[in-house]
């Protein structure tokens, strides 16, 4: 969402307050201190708002914003306002995961991996959910990729010969996608980098990217892309 009031901002002539009012339906449910506020607008390019006196705008802005002991929060009529400029919720749940989301990609210094997770974050908030379904999961396997290189990788080239003896030896990312995820899978949990549900919890992440992945008449719903990208950030993207 804060692309789409990045947009919205920068495409129309809004007063302060109403910046602000849009700045703070980023994270609905969440309040935000005057920090919180003055750092998403410098996010989405409005570094002039360092020096606003944020307080007595949303304190003047009859009842739009609300002071709670946590900070600013949008009121009933703030809802409405910018409504009226089409912004519209998600649900809370949705908005939480692409928050996750967003959180660890800040913490990754790897940009291939960064980028599949900020284009699965733009997936899942514009609701294109079989790319936020193939996405999630590329980035996921790409941060097993790169703890094997870092930290199994004899193991995993001994166990994948004694299972494949025409397996040469992998020393890069590409050569470990040469092997079919689901053998990785079983090998990683064979040289204990993941446990057995773990495993049998990712061979259904990967089922589902399978089936987002292909021309099929499977229907994919928000609920179950939610339950997918929750499953590999709780499974791989916060172990890893």
């Amino acid at each position: 969402m804060v692309e789409q009031i990045k947009q919205l901002i920068h495409s129309n002539k809004f007063s302060k307050t109403d910046q602000l009012l849009l700045i703070l339906s980023f994270n609905k449910n969440q309040p935000k201190t005057v920090n919180d506020i003055k750092e998403i607008a410098i996010e989405i390019g409005i570094p002039s708002a360092k020096k606003l006196n944020i307080s007595q705008l949303l304190g003047g802005s009859r009842n739009k914003a609300i002071k709670t002991p946590n900070g600013w929060e949008l009121g009933p009529l703030g809802i409405e306002r910018v409504n009226s400029y089409g912004i519209y919720f998600d649900f809370p749940e949705t908005i939480k995961i692409a928050d996750d989301l967003r959180s660890i990609t800040n913490q990754i210094s790897d940009l291939n991996i960064q980028s599949f997770l900020k284009e699965a974050i733009s997936s899942l908030e514009n609701k294109s959910y079989r790319s936020a379904v193939i996405v999630s999961w590329i980035g996921a396997v790409a941060v097993l990729y790169n703890f094997i290189l870092k930290n199994k990788l004899a193991e995993l080239n001994i166990e994948a010969k004694n299972r494949n003896p025409k397996w040469k030896n992998a020393v890069s990312f590409d050569d470990l996608a040469d092997m079919k995820e689901d053998s990785f899978l079983d090998i990683c949990h064979k040289i204990s980098v993941i446990g057995k549900s773990a495993k049998d919890e990712l061979k259904s992440r990967l089922k589902m990217r399978n089936g987002a992945g292909h021309p099929n008449s499977f229907l994919i719903g928000e609920n179950m892309v939610k339950a997918h990208i929750e499953s590999l950030i709780k499974n791989v993207y916060q172990k890893f």
